[in-house]
Parts: structure tokens; sequence; C-alpha cells
């Protein structure tokens, strides 16, 4: 005999509709990219500081932001 937690079974559905828009597909690379780590709550993207970077890399930390700069073209079959 099998049982059934339908409460637990309705949390997962709430959560998982919640969270759908957070969820994404790979459509294309960002180029041409630069970085700026920063523990200060910035309003605007930094005219300075900014590091150009390839690949990927590891940050974070209490109060720690991140910007990423770079180019990126929206394909056909993405936009809307």
């Amino acid at each position: 005999m099998v049982y059934y937690n339908n409460n637990l079974r309705d949390k997962i559905r709430t959560s998982a509709r919640t969270y759908e828009r957070y969820m994404f597909k790979k459509v294309g690379e960002l180029k041409n990219t630069a970085k700026l780590e920063t523990a200060e709550h910035l309003r605007s993207v930094p005219e300075s500081g900014l590091a150009a970077f390839e690949g990927s890399f590891r940050w974070g930390g209490e109060w720690k932001n991140l910007w990423v700069v770079g180019d990126v073209t929206v394909p056909e079959e993405a936009a809307g």
C-alpha cells in the first residue's frame, strides 16, 4: 500500500510554479566580458574598476556583489 502526503505534494507543486520563472535555458554566449566584485551597494553600472575575464570563476561572501558587463545577441527563437 502506498500513502501520499497531499500537503507535501501541494507544497512542492506551489514551489515549482513559484520558481519556474527563474529557470532558464542557455541560448547564447556573453562576449567581451568584464566584472567588478564589490561590497558596495551600487545603483548603476560602475564606470571604472571593471576587469576583463573569460570562463568561470568563484566569487561571493557576505555582502558581496558582482557586476558583469558584456555583449550578447538574443537569438530569434528567444526574442520576446
